[in-house]
């Protein structure tokens, strides 16, 4: 069975222009070889729990947007298709955060959340910064590097 780079991607890193022809070839036969780890679609997962803590008490609630007939349909369809690939459940909040479509950089609509009031109330964490000497070693030792 012969695998080929999606041309997204190719065209997304621009790669056609970047890599000679057979870096493409070697890069596709890496990628078919680690294909179990690829997904055309998001999926559920049990690896992360997320625990969000908040420095408020008081829940959110912003008011729904206006859309119009044809974006309610667009949105329905987008929820179904995340409730059936089970990346979010049904359920009752005291917290309501509008769900709008946004044009993308390909012109299509995709939902968007507007998480800004929560993020406002979200505990902060901080983590230790990462080590920019471990980063240039590990960068000098690479053959390919993508932006993105």
């Amino acid at each position: 069975m012969t695998w080929r780079i999606d041309y997204c991607i190719l065209e997304k890193y621009d790669l056609e222009n970047r890599l000679l022809p057979d870096q493409i070839k070697e890069l596709e036969n890496i990628l078919w070889t680690f294909s179990t780890c690829f997904s055309c679609n998001p999926r559920e997962t049990n690896l992360v729990n997320p625990d969000i803590e908040l420095i408020s008490e008081d829940p959110i609630s912003i008011k729904l947007y206006k859309l119009s007939p044809r974006q309610t349909d667009i949105l329905k369809n987008e929820i179904q298709k995340i409730l059936d690939l089970k990346i979010i459940e049904p359920g009752e909040s005291d917290y309501t955060l509008p769900m709008i479509l946004i044009e993308s950089t390909v012109k299509d609509l995709r939902p968007f959340i507007e998480f800004r009031k929560l993020n406002a109330v979200t505990k902060i964490e901080y983590f230790p910064s990462p080590n920019i000497e471990e980063y240039e070693f590990n960068l000098c030792h690479s053959y390919y590097y993508l932006k993105g």
